[in-house]
């Protein structure tokens, strides 16, 4: 299974991750797991090593950095849910919605 996207005016298709792409990206996507706000450089360097790695399937091998010129702060979300669901990995929000609620209250005393 695989996902169409239009980004910056061209199609584009994400594949789901292999489990060697998985393995060799283990830290990317850790990094990318860990993004609460506004990414680092270093989190920005894993979305696009990760994203390039599941459009290498349909579009051969394409350069991190070109990567980094089609994905932006309007997309990137998007586009990570998507590879992470054609992945059958867990699909979640980076950046919590301002408003919405991401757990419930304890009630514990």
């Amino acid at each position: 299974m695989s996902r169409t996207l239009t980004l910056r005016g061209e199609t584009w298709t994400i594949s789901p991750l292999t489990f060697g792409q998985l393995r060799a990206h283990k830290d990317d996507l850790d990094l990318i797991g860990a993004i609460r706000a506004m990414p680092d450089d270093d989190q920005l360097a894993a979305v696009c090593r990760v994203v390039a790695a599941g459009l290498s399937k349909a579009h051969g091998v394409i350069d991190p950095d070109k990567v980094a010129d089609i994905i932006d702060l309007e997309n990137f979300q998007s586009v990570i849910s998507a590879l992470m669901g054609v992945s059958g990995l867990e699909a979640r929000p980076t950046i919590p919605v301002e408003g919405t609620l991401i757990g419930t209250a304890s009630t514990a005393t």
